[in-house]
């Protein structure tokens, strides 16, 4: 392996070989039916203990078939070497296969030529890789089961974020939740080392399979490029891909792909924290990132969630990323003495600024603990000269972001439930100026009369 790296530094840095430092590998091509493979590429492929850290394969020389198949690769450097035919991305490995990994490899020795090397290109691997949309694209698909040792919950979210798994190849980094089913990966061939980033304090990586393999080194290899059967190799375990032509879909596929299966493990602290307590809900069936008065707690994938180190006093629970689609989820809650259990959170059509969060109204040890409802603001609009109900328009309620309500015919409007805070309401009545309020929102339900005109 030395020898073979240090011949290829000498040519990277244009110090040529002399022929009796090379080796020569002569061979015949031939198609699919058995006729001879004219005008393709062939080229010896350096076979490396890794792949990891190379930026995909590399190419030690470079010949093309001439009429009757036949073709010669002079000035290898001695080593071992795949001999790929066809496009770079989809080539097609002596003896015959498009996985490098159950490709065979020859032996190149100084001075030396390897002869008879003859196989059959794919059909596949005909023509030249290139942008074209049209050419056949393959993915590996990789279900993903991510599980706590002994039926615990993963974490789905920590400090706000998602909790992610990360691959790092020599092609780049494949980032993607721990909530994620699959994932799918394409050439170019490399290696991928396998982390976890942002689990909470007390969950570790325990162990990772890929159907039925350990990778003990958290490493997974892939050893080939897709064929058209439909299989790919990773280390010594055969995936399924589908393969198909953009923009066509993908075919389905009878066979199942394994698993990659990754286990954590959690230890609990089995000591109380004199920093603060516990508290601990729901979010509902679908996990969403959550904060407590700006901390930041683990969310679980059946929607639980838990902070640590709270303080006592009132605290203002809400989700984050919230959009029109996906409203806010809130709660306000008195922590005391101890931890607090079983809280549930509400729909609220805007979650209020947390910079205009109101203080604690009340010191915590005058406040009984758990849940406080939440509160709503209704009213209605009035003309100024009549007193007559503004009966046309839309009132907004803005917070961190808005929400509407269309007046009814006896301008009537309400917002609920809400969290406490600092809100504006706006009044566009159809015919009337557009005008603002201020108002403050605590822990009673509040009912304004708003002039117009």
């Amino acid at each position: 392996m030395k020898v073979l790296l240090l011949s290829i530094l000498l040519l990277l840095q244009g110090i040529p070989l002399q022929p009796s430092q090379t080796g020569t590998i002569t061979g015949v091509l031939r198609t699919e039916d058995g006729k001879p493979a004219a005008g393709v590429r062939v080229a010896a492929m350096p076979q490396l203990d890794s792949l990891q850290g190379d930026a995909g394969p590399t190419l030690s020389s470079l010949a093309e078939t001439n009429a009757e198949g036949r073709f010669t690769l002079e000035n290898v450097p001695p080593g071992r070497y795949y001999i790929a035919a066809g496009r770079l991305d989809l080539p097609t490995f002596y003896p015959g296969t498009q996985s490098m990994a159950l490709g065979k490899s020859v032996q190149v020795t100084p001075g030396a030529m390897v002869r008879n090397i003859e196989f059959s290109v794919n059909a596949s691997s005909a023509g030249r890789a290139d942008n074209n949309s049209n050419l056949p694209l393959a993915l590996l698909e990789v279900p993903l089961n991510v599980s706590v040792e002994g039926g615990g919950k993963p974490p789905w979210y920590n400090g706000g974020q998602s909790v992610s798994i990360r691959l790092t190849g020599s092609s780049g980094t494949l980032s993607f939740p721990i909530s994620a089913t699959g994932f799918n990966l394409s050439p170019p061939v490399t290696d991928y080392a396998i982390t976890m980033e942002g689990l909470p304090d007390g969950y570790s990586l325990k162990s990772i399979k890929y159907g039925t393999s350990e990778l003990a080194d958290r490493v997974l290899r892939l050893g080939g490029f897709p064929g058209p059967n439909g299989t790919i190799v990773f280390g010594n375990v055969t995936s399924f891909v589908r393969s198909f032509s953009a923009p066509t879909p993908p075919s389905t596929t009878n066979l199942k792909p394994p698993v990659l299966a990754i286990v954590l493990t959690h230890v609990a602290s089995t000591t109380g924290d004199a920093r603060g307590h516990r508290v601990r809900g729901s979010t509902g069936a679908t996990p969403r990132p959550l904060s407590l008065s700006g901390l930041s707690g683990t969310v679980f994938s059946d929607g639980s969630f838990e902070f640590q180190n709270v303080q006592p006093g009132r605290h203002i629970l809400v989700t984050r990323n919230n959009s029109a689609t996906t409203p806010a989820l809130a709660a306000v809650v008195i922590v005391g003495d101890d931890d607090l259990d079983g809280v549930v959170l509400e729909a609220t059509p805007t979650p209020v600024l947390p910079r205009n969060t109101l203080a604690l109204s009340l010191p915590p040890g005058l406040r009984a603990p758990g849940t406080v409802p939440l509160v709503s603001v209704q009213g209605h609009i009035l003309d100024t000269e009549t007193g007559m109900p503004v009966r046309a328009g839309t009132v907004y309620l803005v917070g961190e972001s808005w929400a509407t309500y269309d007046l009814s015919a006896d301008g009537k409007f309400e917002f609920k439930p809400l969290l406490p805070g600092t809100y504006e309401i706006e009044v566009q009545g159809v015919g009337y100026p557009t005008f603002r309020r201020e108002i403050f929102v605590e822990e009673k339900d509040i009912d304004l009369e708003l002039k117009a005109g």
